[in-house]
């Protein structure tokens, strides 16, 4: 294993090779112990032969290859994800026979299973903590599949006259209800951005974007928090931001183009990361305080060009990327990286964990000249209130109020109807309250 220290990221080569086959786009999660899992598709012509999932013994990167099939589908149908027990479950599509397939990964080794007898160039995974997998994939219309106990796979069609080779995108949220983002084709034969969610047994599907243009790519993700939906997307070749706060907001991020269903994440403050692609050079584009910021991520000596693959956002904020990249030869010098660190010109900002006894309180920034994001820590079941005073004690606002679990709770905190001047943010529980003091200047 070769190892770069880069700047602010440390750069592994996972795996290399000096002629076909080349790399496909990495898929990349991490376990309870913050270790690695790095799904890797290749292929010899135009089809993906083999599927394997690299993780790290003993210091070394291990390759275990799990499917070894001549009609494999393009690394958009590849997906994976880990429960609390550590279980990898790996979603993909095969040609002959055609079918959607989900392996799973415990101690005895690989089980696999049938979820559908169809074909399927997009399909996306996300997994309960006690291992249920949930699927979203799209033959013709969005089907949506989930299997408990039973052997049976449940599915329902969440929507129709959706274009095969468009993204869709699922995730979980904090009650395990499914969230979906996916492209509709319009009547003009383009593609808009749809986001579909189930209340009881009834799906309710929602129109965000309306460009309609073909070839989008959608990721999606819940923070654990707010617990409220933040997708990406790439219509032709620009890249745009969409999250909901009540109602949708879309932001434009500039050039790029996505390749993993894996490609956004969160911070433990709800702000997003995506990894993304523009004239083969890697980004990471993030967001905080003071807006939107790109960083270009380096790549090796032996290589020149990087293709995104996907980010995974462990512990403390550490950022875990698996990319792909090569050289300008032909045939491709190909190496598989694993990049962690932080961003350079992110702004260090102290984090609050669950550890220890006694409330938790943080605002940032504390001279607010828009919006802030207010976080605190309960560390046991009970019933708190957070409230904002004024200089001279009158309560302005309650933030939030009630008996609540123990855990990081985040609040995006809206400054637009207060006039300037300093105010307190006080948090009091049963037994113990926190103070802040913050500025609003306009």
């Amino acid at each position: 294993m070769l190892l770069f220290l880069l700047s602010a990221w440390t750069v592994e080569i996972v795996t290399a090779t000096t002629s076909p086959p080349d790399f496909l786009c990495p898929v990349i999660v991490l376990d309870s112990l913050e270790n690695p899992y790095i799904l890797v598709p290749r292929r010899r012509t135009a089809q993906t032969n083999y599927l394997l999932l690299f993780s790290k013994e003993g210091g070394m990167w291990v390759a275990d290859t799990f499917e070894f099939n001549q009609s494999v589908l393009h690394p958009y149908s590849l997906d994976m994800a880990i429960d609390l027990d550590n279980r990898v479950t790996v979603v993909y599509t095969i040609y002959q026979p055609r079918a959607i397939i989900i392996a799973q990964k415990n101690n005895s080794g690989w089980l696999k299973d049938t979820i559908d007898t169809c074909w399927s160039s997009w399909n996306s995974i996300a997994i309960t903590s006690s291992g249920v997998p949930h699927i979203v994939y799209q033959p013709s219309g969005l089907i949506y599949a989930f299997r408990m106990d039973s052997l049976i796979w449940q599915k329902t069609l969440v929507d129709s006259y959706i274009y095969t080779e468009s993204g869709c995108a699922i995730d979980l949220d904090e009650q395990n209800q499914p969230h979906i983002s996916y492209f509709k084709m319009a009547s003009n034969m383009g593609d808009n951005l749809w986001y579909a969610t189930r209340i009881g047994n009834q799906w309710y599907c929602i129109e965000i974007d309306t460009p309609n243009v073909p070839n989008w790519n959608a990721t999606l993700i819940h923070h654990g928090l707010d617990n409220l939906p933040h997708i990406v997307y790439t219509p032709s070749a620009g890249m745009w931001y969409a999250y909901n706060d009540s109602v949708w907001h879309s932001e434009y991020l500039g050039s790029g183009q996505i390749y993993s269903q894996k490609s956004l994440d969160l911070d433990c403050l709800g702000q997003p990361y995506i990894l993304s692609t523009i004239s083969n050079l890697t980004l990471l584009t993030y967001k905080d305080f003071t807006g939107w910021h790109s960083e270009e991520l380096p790549l090796t000596p032996t290589t020149t060009k990087g293709r995104a693959g996907s980010l995974f956002i462990g512990r403390d904020d550490i950022i875990h990327i698996a990319r792909f990249a090569t050289d300008s030869n032909y045939p491709p010098y190909c190496e598989i990286h694993y990049i962690y660190g932080r961003p350079e010109g992110i702004e260090e900002r102290k984090r609050l964990k669950v550890e220890g006894k006694g409330l938790k309180l943080m605002v940032l920034p504390s001279i607010v000249r828009d919006n802030a994001q207010i976080q605190y820590t309960i560390p046991e079941r009970q019933r708190i209130s957070l409230d904002l005073y004024d200089i001279i004690g009158r309560k302005v606002k309650t933030i939030a109020q009630g008996c609540v679990e123990p855990g990081i709770y985040s609040y995006r905190f809206d400054s637009s109807d207060l006039s300037s001047g300093v105010y307190f943010l006080v948090l009091e529980s049963e037994r113990e309250s926190r103070t802040r003091k913050l500025l609003i200047a306009r």
